[in-house]
């Protein structure tokens, strides 16, 4: 089992990635704070284990609008995994939101394209872990910020996660 200082603190993703040293790709801990907005825990329903039709992202970025409110499933690979102690979170979105775990991840298209998005999810995700290959199924939540290490942000795609699955190739 890996320590939450492993899973923070090497923050391989930045290196490999190049996002900036260690720590760079998701700074910061968990907490909560009186700015924060407490976000209601919605139950999460798992992925089916068949074969699910993934949905482009990139349109749902393109023309946001249309999609609000719409669940969509895509897959990726986690590039970093953050888990916060139960009852407590990480602020997601413009609003604040609190959430149980935050996985920065790569979608990736059949067109050999891939997209970095950050995944909020309201549980903790047992038995998925970096470099994981993951079918999500989720809304599109706006931007997520952070700020960086040496200055300036990180802006990411957010999307709020109902399911979470080990995709099927990665599942056996």
């Amino acid at each position: 089992m890996l320590t939450r200082r492993q899973l923070l603190g090497a923050s391989l993703a930045g290196a490999a990635f190049g996002l900036g040293g260690p720590g760079a790709a998701l700074g910061g801990d968990y907490h909560l704070t009186s700015e924060s907005k407490p976000h209601e825990a919605t139950p999460a329903t798992p992925v089916a284990e068949a074969a699910i039709e993934h949905d482009d992202v990139r349109e749902v970025l393109a023309r946001p609008w249309k999609y609000e409110g719409v669940a969509i499933t895509f897959t990726g690979v986690i590039v970093e995994l953050r888990v916060a102690p139960p009852g407590e979170g990480y602020p997601c979105g413009e609003d604040g939101s609190l959430y149980r775990s935050q996985l920065l991840m790569t979608a990736q298209y059949a067109d050999g394209e891939s997209e970095r998005l950050l995944i909020a999810f309201d549980a903790d995700p047992v038995g998925i872990h970096k470099d994981n290959r993951i079918d999500v199924v989720a809304v599109f939540g706006g931007m997520h910020r952070e700020p960086a290490e040496g200055g300036g942000s990180w802006e990411w795609p957010l999307f709020i996660a109902s399911a979470i699955a080990l995709a099927p190739e990665d599942a056996g």
